[in-house]
């Protein structure tokens, strides 16, 4: 045996089953004149129990021998023709071709070379059902990913920024002022302010009071019909 590889896996009716994967080397010895030959192959097995090596082993055997010697097995009954069902994962994304972590390598480099946020907006957008696959199997390269991700965010502000404050005349880049517009709307208004009036505290040392006080002690005073009715009546003899 030259490797060994224990998982648990998932099965049918979420039973826990063993998986096991095992390297072999056989060694074909001659008995005429001693030579032999070496054959390696790969067994694999699923158990509920403690028989998975043990059936790895046995499948292991079986194909080196069926491969060494050129067994046909056209009409022979296959005995493992049954065997555990894992428990499918409908939102499983398989792994890419070149491998996690070259797969890694080639998303960083994208990211890096994307030219506005939008683009690195998009190539998540894009790589999304992938990025949620590496995130619950390669935790390590996931936390990469979105290193690379938060970097080159925070380049193409600082970019932007530096653009809007390198024009010469203070103009704002397209974007900012595409942003400044967005954003103008919102802003609460200033309150309209009664036209040629002013606070007390706006004009020096009370101005302002003090000619409205004058303006009204030098104005007559408006007589009232009630009011002079009301006192004609209050003066007035009674009768006898």
């Amino acid at each position: 045996m030259l490797e060994r590889e224990c998982t648990d896996r998932l099965g049918e009716a979420d039973l826990l089953l063993v998986g096991v994967t095992l390297k072999v080397a056989f060694d074909l010895v001659s008995s005429t004149d001693g030579s032999s030959h070496t054959v390696e192959t790969f067994g694999e097995a699923l158990d509920a129990s403690d028989k998975a090596t043990a059936k790895a082993m046995s499948s292991a055997y079986k194909h080196a021998m069926l491969q060494a010697f050129c067994v046909p097995v056209t009409q022979i009954e296959d005995a493992d023709a049954s065997s555990h069902r894992l428990k499918r994962n409908r939102s499983h994304q398989r792994e890419p071709v070149e491998g996690w972590a070259m797969w890694t390598c080639g998303i960083v480099d994208i990211i890096e070379s994307c030219a506005t946020i939008e683009a690195v907006e998009r190539m998540r957008e894009r790589q999304r059902p992938l990025l949620t696959a590496i995130s619950r199997e390669k935790p390590d390269l996931y936390t990469l990913i979105g290193a690379a991700f938060a970097k080159r965010t925070a380049d193409l502000n600082g970019e932007r920024c530096a653009m809007s404050e390198g024009h010469a005349d203070g103009e704002g880049c397209a974007d900012c002022e595409k942003e400044v517009a967005r954003t103008e709307p919102l802003l609460p208004k200033p309150e309209r302010r009664s036209r040629g009036r002013g606070t007390a505290a706006e004009r020096p040392n009370g101005e302002g009071c003090a000619e409205r006080k004058a303006r009204r002690s030098s104005k007559p005073a408006r007589s009232h019909p009630r009011n002079q009715t009301q006192d004609v009546s209050a003066t007035a003899p009674e009768p006898t």
